[in-house]
């Protein structure tokens, strides 16, 4: 699959494919633990402890990779997969460290919130330092050079890496991409991490070179995650894993080999460190949209809203009828109440209309979490002159290509995309979602499979569009030129 965002020359552009055979699967538990504490100096003191009889046990099982082995663990308790993918048959789709590196010093292609480098001195909790890239070459190797373990991370690697995208569809593709959050990369030299921590999402945690180890603790809430925050630190980490609750205070400790995968609900304590010079973790988590996020888009939505409802502001037509017998508090529960039932109404006219509520939690869904507005390359800011010769200089043209079978389309890699179906008023609505925009069609049955072929990363073909009505054929000119779609000659 052909990228129009240029990626680093070191990075390997063709997709290797994985045939995975089926075999038995072995469930056995992980026996090795490891209570974690402080000796008196401030120094993190590691003690082993097999017999504690409050350590949580993990289960593990052996490859490949299947959706099917998280049957009895989504969201509910983590998961160690041995030898879930062959690791060296993914040499040329996994990024390597000079990669990440190259990623890392082009200010031309990331964010400046896409890398970070995450320092601290060893044994230290409390001198754990990030630093926000793109960096220069004088920075990294004074890392080298210098005395402090350090991390390198790289977000959003899939929007990048083309052949690591194509890679996540595969073998990711059970989590619907809206859910699906963006492939964080993390090389580290021998002592290197970020800590102990907690995630609100579930995660993969995949070894693609080197060894890490882990140190996974039970669930911790909110209020105590706030509670046992080290303060004034750049980066979040935990004051101290060991005691945040009575019933928890020891944790499994696992070390992943290349090919091993560590799944983590939300919320489980867990701490990696490198435990050789050559460590690589790809992180792919699972995002999900806030209450608290929810609320203020219904919010925002309000704000720009001329609705009855929205616009309505608190009256009191019995006031100057009340002032006789006004009560000793000018605040009465009359008051409360009714402006309790102008904030529900508000929120209900827009929660109990599926068209507005579809539109506002999958806009939410779908938007990008750190890519700055520039992401998406607009056709008509497309500077490659041998794509346009092949393709046309309008989004027209590539369309009118793609229907005489010339190639095919694809949809921009690392964005998170949502498909919907809406019945309202005895009218179908289908609609795609991508990067925080929606588009939509009605009453268009070819269009559920074109649409859907999208949001799953599938080619669009001649044999897709056959019949392709004038209203699909817009939309799909417009996801042309917006950057969503992009044409390709590649029909695999």
């Amino acid at each position: 699959m052909r990228s129009l965002v240029s990626q680093p020359h070191a990075v390997v552009v063709g997709l290797f494919l994985l045939v995975h055979t089926q075999h038995s699967l072995s469930f056995n538990l992980v026996k090795t633990r490891l209570s974690v504490g402080r000796n008196t100096d401030g120094v993190i003191d590691h003690d082993f402890a097999d017999d504690h009889p409050n350590v949580m046990s993990i289960p593990a099982c052996h490859g490949p990779f299947s959706p099917d082995l998280l049957t009895n663990y989504w969201g509910r308790s983590p998961l160690l997969i041995r030898s879930a993918f062959h690791a060296e048959a993914l040499t040329e789709v996994w990024p390597s460290q000079a990669d990440l590196l190259e990623l890392a010093l082009d200010d031309d292609e990331i964010s400046s919130d896409s890398a970070r480098i995450i320092t601290h001195t060893s044994g230290r909790l409390d001198s754990f330092a990030s630093q926000l890239g793109p960096f220069s070459t004088s920075t990294i190797q004074g890392l080298e050079h210098g005395d402090k373990m350090w991390t390198l991370i790289v977000n959003d690697v899939d929007r990048y890496v083309s052949t690591l995208a194509d890679w996540m569809d595969d073998e990711f593709g059970f989590l619907p991409r809206w859910r699906r959050d963006d492939a964080q990369i993390s090389m580290a030299r021998t002592g290197g991490g970020i800590g102990p921590h907690v995630d609100s999402y579930d995660v993969f945690l995949t070894q693609t070179s080197g060894q890490r180890t882990w140190l996974v603790g039970n669930t911790m809430t909110v209020q105590e995650e706030m509670n046992t925050l080290i303060p004034d630190l750049s980066v979040r980490i935990l004051r101290d894993v060991s005691n945040h609750n009575e019933s928890s205070h020891a944790y499994t400790r696992l070390e992943l080999q290349p090919g091993d995968v560590l799944y983590l609900p939300p919320r489980y304590v867990h701490w990696g460190t490198a435990l050789t010079d050559d460590c690589v973790t790809l992180s792919v988590g699972a995002r999900s949209p806030s209450s608290a996020e929810l609320v203020a888009r219904i919010a925002e939505t309000m704000l720009g809203s001329v609705s009855v409802h929205a616009v309505q502001r608190y009256t009191d037509p019995d006031l100057l009828q009340e002032v006789n017998g006004a009560p000793l508090h000018s605040m009465t529960n009359h008051a409360k109440d009714s402006m309790k039932t102008m904030v529900l109404d508000a929120v209900h006219e827009i929660t109990d209309d599926p068209m507005r509520w579809d539109e506002l939690v999958a806009k939410l869904a779908t938007e990008p979490k750190r890519m700055s507005e520039n992401a998406l390359v607009p056709y008509n800011e497309i500077k490659d002159s041998e794509y346009l010769a092949i393709w046309g200089g309008t989004p027209r043209d590539a369309l009118a290509r793609i229907r005489e079978g010339r190639g095919a389309l694809y949809r921009i890699e690392g964005v998170s995309f949502a498909t919907s179906r809406v019945e309202y008023d005895g009218v179908i609505t289908e609609r795609l979602f991508a990067h925080g925009s929606m588009w939509e069609i009605c009453d268009d049955e070819l269009a559920t499979a074109v649409l859907c072929r999208i949001e799953k990363g599938k080619p669009i073909t001649i044999s897709h569009i056959e019949g392709l009505s004038a209203p699909l054929a817009e939309l799909l000119t417009n996801l042309i030129s917006e950057g969503i779609l992009y044409a390709s000659e590649d029909l695999s």
